[in-house]
């Protein structure tokens, strides 16, 4: 499945990179992350998810979805996205749609 097709329902400011990669699954645990995953930097329940960006880069990260700007120096795709409460609904539906068809079998 392309990236473009995971952020379809989610409130995008705009992307730094390329929409067109392909993604191995959606992760928001940074350990779990493996090649070619979209890593969301959720923020609640104690913890910041944009302080596990490197680690999940580090294990394979192509995008990243987070409500931070773009660093500048990843050279995935950077997805910076409105308010959590906004973008949570988003990604709750990419999941529910992605999993229904049965695209994505690591989901963690």
């Amino acid at each position: 499945m392309k990236l473009s097709e995971v952020i379809d329902s989610i409130h995008v400011k705009s992307v730094s990179g390329s929409l067109d990669v392909e993604v191995s699954g959606i992760f928001y645990d940074s350990r779990q992350v493996i090649e070619g995953g979209v890593f969301c930097a959720l923020v609640g329940g104690g913890a910041d998810g944009n302080e596990y960006i490197d680690a999940a880069i580090e294990n394979g990260a192509v995008a990243i979805i987070s409500g931070k700007p773009y660093p500048g120096e990843f050279k995935g795709t950077w997805v910076p996205v409105a308010g959590p409460h906004v973008w949570r609904w988003g990604l709750r539906l990419a999941i529910w749609r992605t999993t229904r068809v049965g695209r994505f079998p690591w989901l963690v």
